[in-house]
């Protein structure tokens, strides 16, 4: 795919995957390289939905699937300085903060939580989420 042309996203919006009826395309080829991404996914988490998507036609892959596969190999090529870069070091320690703003006063009263996750230097795990909306109210007799 040397010649290939570069795309900017890794799966096309205007292409429905679904089981396709048509004649399969190979298993083998099309399992191979589906394997590969999702080891990739590693350090490219940009393109996890579109390969676990791709993963799910494994048993029986048809053409539109494996342009969808050829697809991510395009936008990987165009964004080869992309990626999470992972460095050595002395220490290998796992180091995790959170914070929480304890209610958002001025969005609604809905706490947003966040982490981060290290590995040495690296981070390896994050996320930032909005608690979900509950209120307990208590009458008392």
């Amino acid at each position: 795919m040397t010649g290939a042309k570069e795309v900017s996203t890794p799966l096309s919006p205007s292409v429905d995957l679904c089981a396709d009826t048509s004649p399969s395309f190979d298993a083998t080829m099309y399992r191979q390289a589906i394997c590969r991404l999702q080891y990739l996914v590693i350090t490219r988490p940009e393109i996890s939905f579109a390969v676990n998507r791709l993963a799910q036609f494994m048993a029986s892959p048809a053409e539109v699937h494996w342009q969808s596969v050829k697809r991510i190999l395009r936008y990987l090529k165009g964004t080869v300085h992309y990626g999470l870069h992972f460095r050595g070091g002395p220490s290998g320690s796992l180091l995790d903060y959170s914070d929480s703003d304890w209610g958002g006063l001025h969005d609604g009263g809905r706490s947003t939580t966040a982490y981060v996750m290290f590995f040495g230097a690296n981070v390896v795990s994050w996320r930032s989420a909005k608690q979900r909306f509950c209120v307990s109210i208590f009458y008392g007799s």
